[in-house]
């Protein structure tokens, strides 16, 4: 817990953590987060089984449940413009929306009470809920469930002073906090990485932060095996355990996923394309694909088979990760 004085109160504000909008759940189901809206898909069968309300926030390890995120996306527009210095001093004094959080029945798409699943069901890093004091690097942890008691950790002896925290992602070990933050001075700027140890907020490592994207993107690999950060047209690959770098794979990637069985899919925003390689032999491009609309995320399916492509408009690809051919197109709505 956090005993560093503050000269304000600390501010929680809403989160700009990003977030997955594809995941399969248990290889039948895939959901899919578009427009403040979760699309529920059969995957075999291409057929929609429904919509609800917000933003894809966890997935029980069964995958019976899920859980969304409503926010006010007009506060999160203003708190970005707020990290660049544009209306800094009067969103500082705005009051802060509280999010609000709903449990889902994967197979009938119905609401449920978070009193009527056992929460145990979800790792933490599927149900904790991260708020960030950007300006004085203080996060709390709060439980969706309510059952663990909410957690502060004080970050500032971990990156700067002076740093804005930006982007922040707990790992899948549930053991680790990974943040990126900013430093602006005397006309140098830098962003920097750091992976703390959830039980103190004490440094357990540190990483290249990168600044391709904005808010910058983290992304950690099934099975707790890596920690991938864009960084100036390249991705680095880190070991989550240690923070040993053991690749530096060329890419200007600024969404990516990865796969158990070492395949790596990469998305090139600005040329709305799809890329497929090895995390071990990154110099070896398997396929690539070129998508009209814009490419927003990729997710492999647990069995290693198919790529789900995300498509602006609504739109989902499903392509065979061998060969990248397409095997399905589901319409959004």
């Amino acid at each position: 817990m956090s005993s560093r004085q503050t000269p304000n109160p600390p501010r929680f504000a809403s989160p700009v953590t990003l977030l997955k909008r594809l995941a399969f759940t248990g290889g039948r189901t895939l959901l899919h987060s578009i427009q403040q809206q979760v699309f529920v898909w059969d995957v075999r069968n291409a057929r929609l089984r429904g919509a609800v309300r917000g933003e894809l926030f966890g997935v029980a390890n069964d995958g019976n449940t899920f859980i969304t995120r409503l926010v006010d996306q007009a506060w999160i527009e203003r708190d970005i413009q707020a990290r660049s210095g544009f209306g800094r001093q009067r969103f500082l004094t705005d009051a802060v929306p509280v999010p609000r959080f709903m449990l889902w029945d994967t197979a009938r798409g119905s609401q449920l009470k978070f009193t009527g699943v056992e929460p145990d069901v979800y790792s933490p890093h599927q149900r904790f809920h991260g708020l960030a004091d950007r300006y004085n690097q203080m996060v709390r942890l709060d439980d969706v469930f309510r059952v663990i008691p909410s957690q502060i950790l004080d970050l500032q002896p971990a990156t700067h002073e002076a740093g804005i925290l930006e982007n922040w992602m707990i790992a899948p070990d549930d053991q680790h906090l990974a943040v990126i933050y900013y430093v602006s001075g005397g006309g140098f700027d830098w962003n920097g990485g750091v992976c703390v140890r959830l039980e103190d907020g004490k440094t357990a490592y540190r990483f290249d932060g990168g600044r391709d994207d904005f808010p910058p993107y983290l992304y950690f690999s099934p099975e707790n095996r890596w920690l991938m950060s864009p960084v100036d047209s390249k991705v680095n690959v880190y070991d989550v355990s240690t923070g040993t770098q053991l690749n530096t794979i060329p890419a200007c990637a600024s969404v990516m996923s990865a796969h158990r069985n070492g395949l790596l899919a990469e998305v090139n925003g600005t040329r709305s394309a799809v890329r497929l390689r090895s995390i071990t032999q990154p110099e070896v491009t398997l396929w690539e694909a070129h998508f009209t609309p814009k490419v927003l995320d990729v997710e492999f399916h647990p069995d290693g088979e198919w790529l789900a492509v995300s498509l602006t408009g609504g739109d989902i690809e499903l392509r065979n990760v061998k060969t990248g051919r397409l095997l399905n197109r589901y319409r959004g709505s």
